[in-house]
């Protein structure tokens, strides 16, 4: 049956190289994790944060942006392709 749901980027990347690794569809592979989480009898884990853990990642905004880009439309086609919005740009 084919159904719709919202994932984050980074997890349909590693879906589709996942995929592609085991020579699988995605579906498949959605479908495998799925029965295997409800045959599960443990709880889900909520991730308690560690105050002691020296959380040096660094993550980029575009990263931390990366499932909102496109979301809004603004109506304004990319300023950089109209010469009038870059006229005296960059002097003083």
């Amino acid at each position: 049956m084919r159904t719709t749901t919202d994932l984050p980027a980074r997890l349909i990347r590693q879906l589709q190289a996942r995929a592609a690794r085991d020579r699988r569809t995605v579906s498949e592979l959605v479908a495998e994790f799925i029965a295997t989480g409800l045959q599960s009898r443990q709880p889900l884990a909520t991730p308690t944060p560690n105050p002691d853990a020296d959380d040096t990642t660094f993550v980029s905004a575009f990263d931390a942006m990366q499932d909102g880009i496109g979301l809004v439309a603004s109506g304004t086609s990319d300023l950089a392709t109209n010469p009038a919005h870059a006229k005296g740009f960059g002097r003083d």
